[in-house]
């Protein structure tokens, strides 16, 4: 068996290998390979007018097969079996992921994930669980499976609010499997998932007209992963940033060391402007308001800004 078809177990469904699974199969394949067209064509499109006919084609097949996949364990198999492939075919045409993924590649195996989702939202955890922990999967793979678990959360709590507190515990457990070093996922890459995983941990309000809040998954949790960014001195302040404003209300040295690197940073006279004039309003709005800071760097910001302009109209 390839490494990377081994990271999912599909025993389960060999049973339905029965006298009329194989027309079945022959039919789920089809609609595959023509589903798999349509994202082709998808991705080739020209203009607004194709891709939004293409679209249409592509989201009446995925309909199609979230239906088959929802009542058929063989057709669930064969699905997986396809993630599968993607995932072997990238590691076999590309061992050290030199060059990237195709777009087709990396569009088909997110709607794949997609359609797991909608159809078996358990086999989709089995799934993900597994392949956090592989090290034949790169980085834009392991993003759709990471993404796939923040959108089931999201859908959780929409649907059913009251199934949040137990799905939580799989979902903190599972998405720490994509930020263990042992996952193979690069350093910077890490922290791009984490900040992600951070928001959900402490809790956020989506900035919509109806304002929704999402609870906190595991607040104690996402400080502790918010303080290992903030703590570390090898990266810089505005890398951690959006870390260290996260975890400032929790606690009050994080607060006071927060509050310290804003004045220093927003002192930096070679900083740009647009970054000195974000960390001036963090301070106001943290109660330390310095408005002349304020109007001199929004004066710059503007200055550089129509003088980019009157720079391309000349151009």
């Amino acid at each position: 068996m390839f490494k990377v078809r081994g990271i999912i177990v599909i025993a389960c469904f060999l049973g339905f290998a029965g006298a009329g699974a194989f027309g079945e199969s022959k039919d789920f394949k089809s609609q595959l390979v023509a589903f798999r067209q349509a994202v082709e064509d998808y991705s080739a499109g020209e203009s607004k007018k194709d891709n939004r006919q293409l679209l249409d084609i592509a989201a009446n097949y995925q309909a199609i097969i979230v239906a088959t996949v929802h009542v058929d364990d063989n057709a669930k198999a064969i699905l997986i079996n396809e993630l599968n492939d993607i995932v072997q075919k990238d590691y076999d045409q590309n061992p050290g992921f030199v060059t990237k993924i195709s777009r087709v590649d990396c569009m088909y195996y997110s709607l794949l994930l997609g359609i797991l989702r909608e159809a078996d939202d358990r086999q989709l955890l089995t799934y993900v669980r597994d392949a956090s922990k592989s090290n034949f999967m790169r980085y834009d793979l392991k993003k759709s499976c990471f993404d796939q678990v923040i959108r089931l959360r999201i859908s959780t709590y929409i649907k059913s609010p009251e199934k949040l507190n137990k799905f939580d515990k799989e979902f903190v457990e599972i998405l720490d499997g994509f930020i263990d070093p042992a996952s193979g996922i690069t350093i910077g890459n890490r922290r791009r998932l984490k900040r992600q995983f951070v928001m959900h941990l402490l809790g956020f309000e989506l900035p919509t007209s109806k304002k929704m809040k999402f609870p906190a998954a595991n607040k104690a949790h996402g400080i502790k992963l918010a303080k290992g960014v903030v703590e570390d001195t090898s990266i810089s302040f505005q890398t951690k940033y959006w870390f260290m404003e996260q975890i400032a209300m929790y606690d009050p040295d994080i607060h006071d060391k927060f509050l310290e690197e804003l004045r220093k940073n927003v002192a930096v006279k070679n900083f740009p402007a647009k970054l000195r004039l974000k960390f001036a309003r963090k301070l106001a709005e943290l109660g330390e308001a310095d408005e002349d800071m304020i109007k001199h760097l929004e004066q710059e910001v503007r200055e550089k800004q129509k003088g980019r302009e009157d720079e391309k109209a000349g151009a």
